[in-house]
């Protein structure tokens, strides 16, 4: 009976010092792509920020940034106040903006006259959400395309 409860002791210690040893990020919000590079439309980069998100309400303006270990997207939706379906423009008001690295550093922007939108959900004092979907970007050279994109994320 000694013996069990020796076993028990010594599994619950375990268990424990696992669960203390497992690194958690309990501001992480959800924010995710499909990112499709060039005319491949079959093979995306299934795409989200592991490392970091954040919400920005600054007045109008609401950026919403996230990165995984080498690469950042950002959102910024001018005069966004409501719930509602937003255009991406190719300006400094409203713009998609993915960095990939480490290494390169290529800069994707939203093509002008892009067709992508980004749909809010909700937004409040605490919280914005929303879906994203075909929005354009290029670097000159290389196009990407993000689709079937989500994000959930508190306000810092």
């Amino acid at each position: 009976m000694k013996k069990i409860y020796s076993s028990l002791f010594i599994l619950s210690a375990v268990v424990l010092l696992i669960s203390s040893c497992k690194k958690s990020n309990p501001g992480l919000g959800i924010y995710k792509c499909d990112i499709y590079s060039g005319n491949d439309t079959i093979n995306p980069l299934v795409w989200s920020a592991s490392k970091e998100t954040i919400a920005l309400h600054a007045g109008a303006p609401v950026n919403i940034i996230g990165r995984d270990s080498v690469s950042t997207l950002i959102i910024n939706i001018n005069g966004l106040t409501d719930p509602g379906v937003y255009q991406v423009m190719d300006s400094t008001a409203s713009y998609v903006q993915y960095t990939d690295g480490p290494g390169t550093w290529d800069i994707y922007k939203n093509l002008y006259g892009s067709s992508g939108t980004i749909t809010v959900t909700e937004i409040n004092d605490t919280r914005v959400k929303g879906t994203f979907d075909t929005i354009v970007l290029s670097n000159s050279f290389v196009k990407k395309i993000l689709k079937n994109g989500e994000f959930d994320i508190e306000f810092q």
